[in-house]
């Protein structure tokens, strides 16, 4: 099953890549993503990593009906999601990972209730977190050492 995956604005040129690709010591914001031919031909269900009581859980991200999705927390209730088309000078990976499908665009994830997501976040310390290119950090730890 593809994954929802978690990409920020690349600090170098127009575009986006994984996190742990920005220059050190550069924060960047960051979206869900999910990659598909076009907005209207996405999959019925994805991978959605998430964090909950420190630990990394694998929840499902259902299609509810054309451009909106459904996340099921199962211990918080629902999170509903639009899906949105992404400012063209982003919509391209500019990094180096091999999970990234060149043939496919990137569409976000955009939550419906922010204020309910963000209760969660700091009242129950559930987060949504999707995939990075686990990877390219072991392959980035190794450089430093």
């Amino acid at each position: 099953m593809e994954s929802i995956l978690y990409l920020s604005y690349s600090n170098v040129s127009d575009g986006l890549v994984f996190p742990n690709e920005l220059s050190e010591g550069v924060y960047s914001p960051g979206m869900w993503v999910l990659q598909s031919e076009n907005i209207n031909a996405t999959n019925e269900l994805y991978d959605f990593d998430a964090v909950d009581e420190n630990k990394l859980i694998k929840l499902n991200l259902s299609k509810i009906q054309n451009n909106y999705f459904q996340v099921d927390t199962r211990k918080y209730g629902k999170i509903n999601f639009r899906l949105h088309e992404i400012y063209y000078r982003y919509q391209n990976y500019v990094g180096n990972s091999n999970l990234i499908n060149p043939h496919l665009k990137f569409f976000q994830l955009v939550p419906i209730d922010i204020p309910k997501l963000s209760n969660l976040c700091l009242e129950k310390g559930f987060f949504l977190v999707g995939k990075i290119d686990e990877e390219m950090n072991k392959a980035s730890l190794q450089q430093r050492v």
